[in-house]
């Protein structure tokens, strides 16, 4: 998710590494600050974690570690917003969250999963 700057609206490049990796480039709707502000703070959040978080490591292993840094943003690290809670927690339409949490509730239940 991006905002609608022409670095990421006419970026041929962009383009190309998100269909490459087959994803959705979406972008948010003009006059909405809630939802830049949280693009902004992503923004701000990855510059600070990843980019910049060892100024001593070679400029080349950046870009090989950002998979990693995604990985532990959404899986791991806690958000204050979310009460300490990681992203992937509080989404209901990852790849098998839905079935880890019917499973839950229907061992809750006493019903046998199907």
């Amino acid at each position: 998710m991006t905002d609608n700057a022409w670095a990421y609206t006419k970026n041929a490049a962009l383009a190309a590494l998100l269909a490459d990796n087959q994803i959705r480039h979406i972008r948010i709707r003009a006059y909405r600050p809630r939802t830049n502000g949280k693009v902004e703070r992503f923004h701000e959040t990855m510059a600070r974690e990843w980019a910049t978080a060892t100024p001593t490591r070679p400029t080349d292993t950046a870009p090989r570690a950002l998979p990693y840094w995604i990985r532990y943003y959404n899986e791991q690290r806690p958000h204050g917003a979310l009460g300490g809670q990681s992203p992937n927690s509080r989404v209901r339409n990852l790849p098998r969250h839905d079935i880890q949490a019917d499973t839950s509730r229907t061992a809750s239940s006493g019903c046998a999963p199907p």
